[in-house]
């Protein structure tokens, strides 16, 4: 059984790699994704010039962080909202906890959040006793299966569409048609009616799994809106001049609960700031584009407190819990603190090869993909992440993030950082520094035949290069020997 985080990541590689029905699913979505994103992207005049432009505003957003988190709070606050600062996820949990306390709700309402599964905000719900709902339906289809999210945007991306309805009916039975015309047979002199509701019948099945599922699922939303109190959101933005947070989401049904909710928490990183409103211009397109290659998400909210005056809709109160949870280490990094400029779009996910073979459930991690890879090492200090580091790869030199993030030399300096506090450690790597010494002098080398040498890899490197590959074999000559014997026949 592995024992640590990484026995456990190449374990889950190895099934997840010789699983070809999941790698067939998450092909088809990634494909999508590219194809769709190459159409889309021709909208941008220049779009190279466009993540240098956003990369600049992040860039100032973060060299100047203390300044506009202070702005936001006076503005936001000024607006009728409030501002709780948590230094670490227990301290995030612990405010909500208070705030649900005070409201004494049944069930709350939350939407797929990725700062929510950092703070570990659905394991809480799970064990209080709050009923969570989610409006989000692959992080709904996700929770039916028991499982994690495994992308950033789509939560379900490896599950494929009869899976995901074989989950949906076992939570949501559906009647057969045949049962559906025989309830709703009507009298003998009411034949125009019965043929109508026949039609309309053959019609629902007709249409595939997914709007089915979509569209149930939206009639439960508007049935819970009547009954819920409080809903519990993540922010994709904070916007400094005007104090105002911005919610992206494709289905609607956030919103939905954002008109009729009474109470409105919301939890976003300290890294969400940008320094003006104007900035949304250029980010939520370029987000939009990367998220899931589409000119435009469908609905896009920015809140600046709760409801005002003769407004009708809205919730009475906001809250916006600011989470740090280790933003600031990675701050003081000077080189690394550019890994906060991440939009949390999946772009990196899709173009990484190591991620497209073994998906996202096999990180173990809050954020799967590189640039969690970058990321997770930095806030989850407790748990050791750091061989991740070695968990992407890219098929090409441009870069796939929407703010011309450096996810390489991210990842090369973590590495680096990684080797040299552990020399500082006096625990240097013993078994490397024997093979360097050994390597440098080819006399050493060539004292072992082919067969000691073959057995030595095997040894060492059986298991970390997978059971589903053949180990390469040593020559039957030596580099040395055949270049030898190549410079007497030259002579």
């Amino acid at each position: 059984m592995p024992k640590t985080k990484e026995e456990e990541f190449w374990k889950a590689c190895e099934a997840s790699a010789a699983n070809p029905d999941s790698q067939a699913t998450l092909q088809s979505h990634i494909g999508n994704y590219q194809e769709v994103f190459q159409h889309s992207s021709a909208r941008f005049r220049n779009l190279t010039n466009a993540k240098r432009k956003a990369h600049l505003i992040k860039w100032k957003a973060i060299e100047n962080l203390d300044r506009y988190l202070v702005d936001f709070e006076a503005n936001f606050t000024r607006a009728g909202g409030k501002v709780i600062w948590a230094n670490d996820a227990a301290e995030a949990l612990e405010e909500l906890h208070k705030l649900l306390l005070s409201y004494q709700p049944d069930a709350v309402m939350s939407n797929h959040a990725m700062i929510h599964e950092e703070i570990g905000l659905p394991d809480y719900l799970a064990k209080s006793r709050y009923r969570d709902e989610q409006t989000d339906f692959g992080r709904h289809i996700t929770a039916l299966a028991g499982k994690k999210p495994t992308h950033v945007i789509q939560p379900a991306i490896d599950l494929d569409e009869e899976k995901a309805w074989a989950l949906w009916t076992a939570k949501h039975p559906q009647p057969k048609a045949s049962e559906q015309i025989i309830e709703q047979k009507a009298d003998a002199d009411d034949v125009e009616s019965k043929s109508t509701e026949v039609i309309e019948t053959v019609s629902d099945e007709s249409k595939s799994f997914t709007a089915q599922m979509l569209e149930q699922f939206r009639e439960i939303q508007r049935e819970r809106v009547k009954l819920n109190s409080v809903l519990i959101s993540g922010a994709d933005y904070l916007t400094a001049d005007s104090g105002s947070v911005v919610i992206n989401e494709s289905e609607g049904n956030e919103r939905l609960h954002q008109a009729f909710c009474p109470h409105h928490i919301v939890f976003a990183g300290i890294d969400k700031i940008l320094p003006s409103i104007l900035d949304l211009d250029l980010f939520i397109p370029l987000g939009t584009l990367h998220d899931q290659g589409q000119h435009i998400q469908t609905y896009h909210t920015i809140l600046s407190g709760g409801r005002k005056g003769r407004e009708t809709d809205g919730p009475e109160q906001m809250v916006l819990i600011l989470v740090d949870n280790g933003r600031s280490n990675l701050l003081a990094k000077t080189e690394q603190r550019q890994a906060l400029y991440w939009m949390e779009c999946g772009a990196s996910s899709n173009a990484c090869d190591i991620y497209g073979a073994v998906g996202g459930e096999a990180y173990q991690n809050v954020y799967p993909g590189p640039m969690g890879a970058v990321f997770a090492p930095h806030i989850n200090k407790e748990d050791n992440f750091t061989f991740l580091d070695h968990a992407a790869s890219f098929k090409n030199q441009d870069r796939p993030s929407p703010l011309d993030i450096d996810i390489n030399r991210l990842l090369l300096k973590n590495r680096h950082d990684r080797i040299a506090e552990s020399e500082s450690a006096n625990n240097p790597p013993r078994l490397w520094r024997w093979y360097s010494k050994l390597a440098r002098n080819r006399k050493y080398l060539d004292f072992f035949g082919k067969g000691v040498k073959n057995m030595l890899i095997k040894f060492f490197f059986q298991k970390p290069w997978g059971e589903q590959r053949a180990l390469p074999r040593v020559p039957d000559k030596s580099f040395s020997t055949q270049w030898r014997t190549k410079q007497k026949d030259n002579d």
